[in-house]
């Protein structure tokens, strides 16, 4: 919304950038028609965040931007297909850029703490879509869901740190031209007062 209104305010503002005298109640009022920041430093802030929330949009793996936390997931009715589903697709295909390796160490430790999985766990194989049946077929042991919905969320949420480190940049520089802006306004309301 804001990286169209800035640039229609800006129009506006620059055509009538003179001040106006108003008469009201007998009194002389003088309006200046100019704004006391530059619409460059909030446009600027514009475009950061949108930017930050486009990376956010396209890269967030989908489990993060869906489930909050595990409430939010129990709400959805969702079985335990989604978890074995999300945690195959890390075993097997690792996001780029994968800041730890995810290693079979940690495949055997879900299966075994999580699940009722009892077979082979070397039929799930790493840069493989072929995924196995029988660990599809597994079931989440209904004590243990709470801790094996964490356990994949956050390993999921350690993906892509690049992105990440992106989006958190680019909102930061759109909150360092907001505290711009609101610098030169408290600038101009302490010169005015």
């Amino acid at each position: 919304m804001w990286l169209l209104l800035v640039p229609l305010v800006a129009k506006l503002f620059e055509a009538a950038d003179r001040a106006v005298k108003l008469r009201i109640l007998g009194a002389d009022v003088r309006l200046a028609l100019h704004l006391p920041f530059r619409l460059v430093m909030f446009y600027s802030a514009a475009l950061a965040f949108s930017a930050g929330a486009v990376v956010f949009a396209v890269f967030c793996p989908s489990a993060i931007k869906r489930y909050k936390s595990y409430a939010e997931f129990e709400r959805t009715g969702i079985g335990d297909d989604i978890l074995l589903n999300t945690f195959c697709g890390l075993y097997q295909k690792p996001a780029l850029l994968w800041p730890l390796p995810f290693e079979d160490s940690l495949r055997d430790f879900f299966l075994d703490k999580y699940t009722d999985f009892h077979g082979d766990k070397g039929l799930m194989v790493r840069g493989s879509s072929d995924r196995s049946e029988g660990i599809l077929s597994a079931r989440i042991l209904p004590d243990r869901r709470p801790a094996a919905f964490w356990f994949v969320w956050h390993n999921v949420d350690r993906t892509r740190p690049l992105h990440r480190l992106a989006a958190a940049l680019l909102f930061a520089i759109g909150f360092a031209c907001l505290a711009v802006v609101l610098y030169q306004n408290a600038q101009t309301v302490w010169r005015l007062s």
